[in-house]
Parts: structure tokens; C-alpha cells; sequence
């Protein structure tokens, strides 16, 4: 019985390990896909007049929107993940 409980915590651990894995780079990615568009942001605000204001700031809110529902959709998907790891480890 110890040996078949071990063998499931090895395995779930090692599959908790790929997720966060997984997380990290993800995560990472993300980081550097939102600084990269809010550095062109600041490029333009550096150069953008009074007039333009209400465009650029419609433009940063899509650019933080669109990280949001980014962030949102991983974090969604580890949450079904972890939800179907403990199923798994659950007595039948």
C-alpha cells in the first residue's frame, strides 16, 4: 500500500513540478510581451501632442486588457489542471 502512495506522490509531484514549469515560462513570457508593447507606449507618449491623448490612452487600455485577459486565461487553465491533479490523486 506505502509503495503504490508513494509512487502516486512521486508522480503527482513531478506533474506539479511541470506545471509550475510550465507557469514560469508562461509568466515570463507574458512579463516580456507587456513590457515590450508598453516601451513602444512610452516611445509615443514621448512624442505625442494634447490632441492625440484620448487615442493613446484608448491604446494602453487595450494593452493592459489584453494582458489581463492573458493572465486570466493561463491562470484558468493551471486552475482545471491542479482541479484534475487532485481528482487523480483522489481514493477511487
Amino acid at each position: 500500500m506505502h509503495e503504490g502512495d508513494n509512487a502516486l506522490r512521486s508522480e503527482m509531484s513531478e506533474r506539479i513540478d511541470e506545471l509550475r514549469k510550465e507557469t514560469r515560462e508562461e509568466f515570463g513570457l507574458l512579463r516580456r510581451e507587456t513590457r515590450e508593447e508598453f516601451g513602444l507606449l512610452r516611445q509615443e507618449l514621448v512624442t505625442f501632442r494634447v490632441e492625440e491623448f484620448g487615442a493613446f490612452r484608448v491604446e494602453v487600455t487595450g494593452v493592459v486588457s489584453g494582458s489581463e485577459t492573458r493572465l486570466s486565461a493561463h491562470i484558468d487553465r493551471l486552475d482545471l489542471r491542479l482541479d484534475g491533479l487532485v481528482l487523480e490523486g483522489q481514493p477511487a
